[in-house]
């Protein structure tokens, strides 16, 4: 007997076993369920057959365009369902290409320009704040217009004086601005703060480990930046002025050789500046604008402000 005639032959002998059961009555016929189970059931079971939407894996090319020209777009849910490892599949069909994800690559260049703009000497409270965040004043209007046109500005060698009587004008966050602006347009900038500078090198006068603030390793340093800030200049100490006088002299005069552009912040008028340093150090700063900032309101003095002490 072959393996299917067994198979047949047992299939026959339980059929007859099952008919003599349910000729006995041993064996029920199947009860439906009530009606509320066999609508959930029926609703399951077409649920499950239903076809199922294809899962895209990749983003369409028209979806990569609007998130490359706002990477904004680019939600956290869909930032999560696309990008692997700042990689975003994009294509379509068959066509498929593995492309730089725009959320990635704006958060990168963030953090690029932030440490570009910490190591030109844009920190602190500066950092974050742009013109947009501040009340602008005249001039500080004109000012915030002129940043728009930064590079313009790099490429003639223009420099600015902003000087105003007292603090808190917004004569430094100006120059700040500009740094920034700079250094967002792919330029180099450096903030400094020449009496600071003046006094460490004095104070490093007499050491010998080669650890000391170097006048030359200074000149080097302000003369190379395409935008160079002064910030308060003339705030200085008395037995450190002739030193900032070198320093002032040699390296404006590199600058404004090579074109290159200075801004300079201070309390004290053109006059005074030219009688503190000479009259030939502010000569190298022409190209020169000067503007005096005085709307007369202090931005350092917040109106309703209550002390905590």
């Amino acid at each position: 007997m072959t393996e299917f005639a067994k198979i047949e032959r047992e299939r026959q002998t339980t059929e007859a076993f099952m008919e003599k059961l349910r000729a006995r009555g041993l064996v029920k016929p199947p009860q439906r369920l009530p009606d509320r189970h066999a609508e959930a059931i029926d609703g399951a079971l077409a649920l499950a057959l239903e076809p199922e939407e294809p899962r895209r894996l990749y983003a369409t090319p028209e979806q990569y365009r609007g998130w490359a020209q706002d990477p904004v777009t680019l939600t956290l849910d869909l930032h999560a369902e696309h990008c692997q490892a700042g990689m975003i599949l994009v294509g379509e069909g068959a066509q498929v290409s593995s492309l730089v994800c725009p959320n990635c690559q704006a958060q990168g260049r963030a953090v690029e320009l932030r440490k570009r703009l910490v190591a030109a000497g844009v920190d602190g409270r500066y950092l974050d704040v742009e013109w947009a965040d501040l009340e602008q004043l005249a001039p500080l209007d004109r000012l915030a217009r002129a940043c728009g046109d930064i590079r313009g500005i790099l490429d003639e060698g223009e420099s600015l004086l902003l000087w105003s009587e007292g603090t808190g004008s917004g004569k430094t966050q100006a120059a700040m601005l500009a740094a920034k602006a700079a250094i967002a347009g792919h330029r180099t900038a450096l903030v400094v703060n020449i009496a600071r500078l003046a006094v460490e090198i004095r104070d490093g006068y007499g050491d010998r480990s080669g650890a000391a603030l170097k006048e030359s390793a200074v000149q080097r340093l302000l003369a190379a930046p395409d935008l160079l800030v002064i910030d308060d200049l003339g705030a200085g100490e008395s037995d450190s002025a002739a030193i900032e006088r070198r320093l002032l002299f040699l390296a404006l005069d590199e600058r404004q050789m090579h074109r290159r552009s200075t801004v300079v912040t201070s309390n004290l008028r053109p006059e005074e500046l030219a009688v503190t340093f000479g009259a030939r150090i502010l000569a190298r700063l022409s190209p020169l604008t000067i503007i005096h900032i005085n709307h007369g309101k202090n931005f350092r003095l917040k109106p309703g402000r209550k002390s905590r002490w």
